[in-house]
Parts: structure tokens; sequence; C-alpha cells
């Protein structure tokens, strides 16, 4: 599974912080998930993706790198599709 995170700035506007919040709620799931039978990937993005986790079952490691971003950028959500896709799930195939 594949968590991608949208960090351009427009997730910081008019005073509500909604990229602390997809932080928040990707922390909630990771630490509601069972690793024990799936795995997870967490990656960022504005015109370019980041990625803060590769596929892990590790809990603890993939909690440590949400910390690392901030919103900044545009938003190129077809860009992060696509490098989730061929990064992930195709080789997988």
């Amino acid at each position: 599974m594949v968590l991608l995170l949208d960090k351009s700035g427009s997730m910081v506007e008019n005073g509500v912080d909604g990229f602390s919040e997809a932080q928040s709620a990707a922390e909630a799931f990771v630490a509601a998930v069972d690793l024990d039978k799936t795995q997870v990937a967490i990656a960022f993005f504005d015109t370019d993706i980041y990625w803060a986790s590769e596929l892990s079952q590790d809990k603890q490691t993939i909690l440590e790198n949400l910390v690392d971003y901030e919103a900044s950028g545009q938003t190129d959500i077809a860009n992060a599709l696509n490098d989730a896709g061929e990064r992930v799930l195709l080789p997988a195939r």
C-alpha cells in the first residue's frame, strides 16, 4: 500500500494547516494497520515526489520518516501517481 501525501503550498492556506493534518492522518493509519499482513510506503509530492519510506513492515521506521517535510511548491498528482505505479506496483507484476 502506498500513501501519497500532498505537500504543495496549497495545503497550508488561509490559516489552515492541511499538511499537518495529512501527516497526522498518515501516522494514525500506520499505527492502526496490521503490518504483519501488508507493507506500507509513504511519499510526499508537490511537482516532484519524495519517498519518505519504501515498502516496509517496520512501523517505527515508517513513522520516523514522516517528520522531515514541509508544505511548499505546486501540485502534480499525476506525476506522483505515475511514479508510485512505476516504482512500487509495476515491479510486482
